[in-house]
This record gives C-alpha cells, structure tokens and sequence, in this order.
C-alpha cells in the first residue's frame, strides 16, 4: 500500500488524462458508470510502466486486509504483477452495488495506475524502512500526496468531466443527478462537483 507517502508532482488535470486513459483501455464509455464487479474483473486489460517494464494488473479478495483496510493495491515481485485486492466484506458490497466498494476499487486502481513505481520500490524494503519513508501529511503539498491523488483520481474515473458536463448543459449537475447517474454516494458526489465547478474547463481538457 503507499498511503500517506510523498510522490511525484500531478495536478487536477493530470489526474483528469490518468482517468480518461484507464477508461480507453478498458473500453468503458465516459458518459456510463463503472460496472461494479466487471471493473474489479477488467483490470487485467490494463497495466501500468515502471521504468521500461510493462507490469500487469490483476485482482484477488482476501478474508481481511492488514490494519482492517477495504481495500489495497500491492505489488507481486514473484509474479511480477500489481494485485488490487479487496476484503470480503467489501466485496459483498460490490456485488450489492455499493458506492463505497465502487470508491475503494477505484481509488485502488488509482494506486496502481499513478503510484507503480512507489508500489514496486516499498515492496522491496522492510515495514520499518516504509514506515521512515512515510511522509508528514502537514507537511506535504496535496499535490504530491499520496492519498490525494488516488481520491482525485477515484473521483475522476467513478464521474468523468464529460459526464458532468453532460449534466452541466442541461441544467441537472445537483448531487441527486450525479450520484444516481453514476452510481456513487451523495458525499462522493457533492465532492466531486465542488471540483468540476472549481476547474471546469481544465478538466475537460484532461478528457480530450
């Protein structure tokens, strides 16, 4: 897992061309919701670069997770392949359509999709090693954190701007509109609107 670590530099924007990426490759329209469980299941269409090894994506549910997470992204040095991985509670929730589950698959693939090299490189050091790389979070500029990234980019992947401004043009981008159109929380979805609003042409352009 990479919570709470410093990482390399990525805007909103950035972010945004992330997202609109991993949905071209899994061939998932911007206008339609993430398919749950199919999701969880497509990620093997999609890897990731660290250096100049492509390193694949897979998937795998596991009883419990260390420190009772929902969710976590690791990598497999044996294998040489990065496992999003869910607990079994949280599993049952996707099957069931929950937009908490739809978040921690998706802010997961964020992990993968932006943080590869940061998964391979704590993967090679021992747990007290990590724990002196973890970054001071009051000190860390949002934009190289960590945790920060991987929510912007769940909020991008789960809702695109596309979507949004979809809604936008018609009058109807309200938090009932979003969340029943994508299949996400209220409180996601009232997040999410407050950036799309905040940074609404810049967005789009990430999805160009």
């Amino acid at each position: 897992m990479v919570r709470g670590y410093k990482v390399a530099p990525m805007g909103k924007r950035d972010v945004e061309e992330k997202a609109a990426g991993v949905r071209v490759a899994m061939d998932l329209d911007p206008l339609l919701p993430l398919p749950g469980v199919e999701l969880f299941e497509r990620v093997r269409r999609y890897h990731v670069q660290v250096g100049n090894e492509p390193i694949p994506l897979t998937y795998g549910v596991e009883e419990e997770i260390e420190q009772n997470a929902l969710a976590c992204a690791t990598y497999d040095a044996e294998n040489k392949e990065i496992a999003l991985v869910l607990s079994a509670a949280s599993y049952a929730e996707l099957e069931r359509g929950h937009g908490r589950a739809r978040f921690s698959v998706a802010h997961e693939l964020g992990h993968a999709a932006l943080h590869a090299d940061k998964l391979v490189q704590l993967t090679k050091l021992d747990h007290h090693r990590r724990a002196m790389m973890r970054s001071d979070t009051a000190a860390t500029p949002v934009y190289r954190d960590s945790e920060w990234q991987a929510n912007a980019f769940a909020g991008a992947i789960l809702m695109p701007a596309p979507g949004l401004e979809w809604l936008y043009l018609r009058g109807r981008l309200s938090v009932k509109d979003l969340s029943a159109m994508y299949k996400v929380s209220w409180s996601c979805a009232e997040r999410r609107i407050k950036t799309f609003l905040s940074d609404r042409r810049n967005l789009l352009v990430g999805w160009n």
